[in-house]
């Protein structure tokens, strides 16, 4: 079975920022390091990763974006062991 998973940050253009997420030390995986926003795909989201990401980032944080306006730098897809395939 596929899963889909859409990750990414916010970035504010005039100032060069990012925003990520700084996990807690006791949630895997990635305890205690810097993060990207995301999560899974869920039928609601009509396979459309964009759509994915913006409601992860509503979720988590309450953001409100519009899945169009969504800039997407890389798509792939990754083996168990963590090779771009």
């Amino acid at each position: 079975m596929v899963h889909h998973v859409a990750v990414g940050f916010l970035h504010h253009a005039p100032t060069g920022r990012v925003l990520l997420h700084l996990r807690s030390p006791d949630k895997p995986p990635s305890a205690g390091l810097w993060a990207f926003f995301g999560g899974g795909a869920e039928s609601e989201d009509r396979d459309d990763l964009r759509a994915t990401w913006c409601r992860e980032l509503r979720e988590e944080l309450g953001v409100v974006l519009d899945p169009a306006h969504v800039v997407s730098l890389r798509r792939g897809c990754w083996d168990v062991v963590g090779e771009v395939a």
